[in-house]
């Protein structure tokens, strides 16, 4: 596909492209966010392919840049809480995955903090995923903008 480099978004199949970075700048930084069209996404360069997904973990927020991947499993471990996403399907592997003493530290806390208690009885949710192609050595994310 022939791209206009002067344009860095087209829509093709009801998705938006967006042209977020050249894809020498993961050879350095294998883990990227990027803002686009208001999503905060975190882009994985794994191998030769790159995946994207949500930037937070939802189930305290926090960015997710800087966590280990697992590629046995083709997961990405939450650093914060060990909360281990497929990248490729958004699937839960494992939800909040801490010590029985972190746990009972939450559960305190909890008892004063309506944060706390939210978090601690949150069911376990998927992250978010995106669609990625490299085009004339540049990375796009493709974001669904209807059905």
């Amino acid at each position: 596909m022939k791209i206009d480099k002067n344009k860095n978004e087209f829509t093709e199949d009801k998705i938006l492209w967006t042209n977020i970075a050249e894809a020498s700048s993961f050879d350095k930084q294998q883990q990227q966010v990027f803002n686009v069209n208001r999503n905060e996404i975190l882009v994985l360069k794994i191998d030769q392919e790159y995946k994207a997904i949500q930037s937070r973990c939802p189930h305290a927020g926090l960015s997710m840049k800087g966590s280990p991947l697992n590629l046995e499993n083709d997961s990405i471990i939450c650093k914060w809480h060990n909360t281990s996403f497929c990248y490729k399907t958004g699937d839960v592997q494992k939800w909040v995955d801490v010590s029985p003493f972190q746990k009972k530290i939450a559960y305190f806390i909890a008892r004063f903090s309506k944060k706390m208690k939210e978090m601690t009885e949150m069911e376990p949710s998927s992250i978010e995923i995106f669609k990625t192609q490299v085009i004339e050595n540049n990375v796009w994310v493709g974001i669904s903008i209807g059905d």
